[in-house]
C-alpha cells in the first residue's frame, strides 16, 4: 500500500546537464503543500559558474543573459534547503534532483543532506505497468493534467503536484 502524505514539498530543478558532479543547477523551484493544497512557492534562477549550452537553452528557455545578474548556488541553496525543511520531497524522477541538491550542499555548504522522498515516475510505473513511457509529459497526458510548458521548474512542480493528486485518487 502506498501512503501519499497530505503535507509535502514538490521540487524540480533545471540544470546544465545530467551529472550532479560535473553540471550545475540553473533553476530551483518548489511548492509547499499543506492538506493537499499549495500554500507557498519558491522559484529562483541561479547564475552558474560556466556558460549554459545552446542545447540547454533550447530545452529550458534559460540562457546566459537571463541568469547573468542572478545569485549563485552558494547563496540560494541554503534558502532552498530551508524551504524544504523536514518535509517529504515529491518529484518526477526525484532522485535526479536530490542528487544535485546533495552534491551542491556537500560542495558549497560542507553539509550532508538526506530526504525522504516520493517519486511520481516510480508511482506511474506501478499504476501503469503496461505503458512504455513515464516522462512527466507522458504521465500528465495519461492523467489529463494540463502541462503548460515543460522544462521550467515551477511549471513542472505544478504538473507533478497535479499528477500526484490524480494518482492519489487511483490508489
Amino acid at each position: 500500500m502506498i501512503n501519499i502524505p497530505e503535507d509535502y514539498v514538490v521540487l524540480d530543478l533545471e540544470t546544465t546537464g545530467l551529472s550532479s558532479k560535473e553540471n550545475e543547477i540553473i533553476e530551483l523551484s518548489a511548492l509547499r503543500i499543506r492538506d493537499r493544497k499549495v500554500v507557498e512557492e519558491f522559484s529562483e534562477l541561479v547564475k552558474p559558474e560556466s556558460l549554459i549550452s545552446d542545447f540547454i537553452t533550447n530545452l529550458t528557455g534559460i540562457d546566459n543573459n537571463l541568469v547573468k545578474d542572478e545569485k549563485g548556488i552558494d547563496i540560494l541553496l541554503p534558502e532552498f534547503i530551508s524551504f524544504i525543511g523536514k518535509d517529504i520531497v515529491v518529484g518526477h524522477n526525484v532522485l535526479f534532483d536530490l542528487n544535485f541538491i546533495c552534491e551542491n550542499a556537500n560542495k558549497y555548504l560542507h553539509k550532508k543532506t538526506f530526504y525522504k522522498c516520493l517519486d511520481t515516475m516510480k508511482l506511474s510505473r506501478q499504476l501503469f505497468p503496461g505503458e512504455r513511457h513515464h516522462r512527466l509529459c507522458d504521465v500528465s497526458k495519461r492523467l489529463n493534467v494540463e502541462q503548460k510548458s515543460a522544462h521550467r521548474g515551477l511549471v513542472d512542480c505544478y504538473t507533478t503536484y497535479n499528477c500526484l493528486e490524480v494518482m492519489r485518487t487511483m490508489i
